[in-house]
């Protein structure tokens, strides 16, 4: 969990990685459905 909220906090600081990040993670149906579920 400690990893989610570390994730999170970079991500949400670097907007461009985000949307990135969602790209790739569409992209990737296994991983879009662990994050997901």
């Amino acid at each position: 969990m400690a990893f989610l909220v570390f994730l999170y906090r970079y991500l949400e600081s670097e907007w461009d990685v985000v949307y990135n990040l969602y790209g790739y993670l569409h992209h990737d149906g296994i991983m879009i459905s662990y994050f997901a579920g």
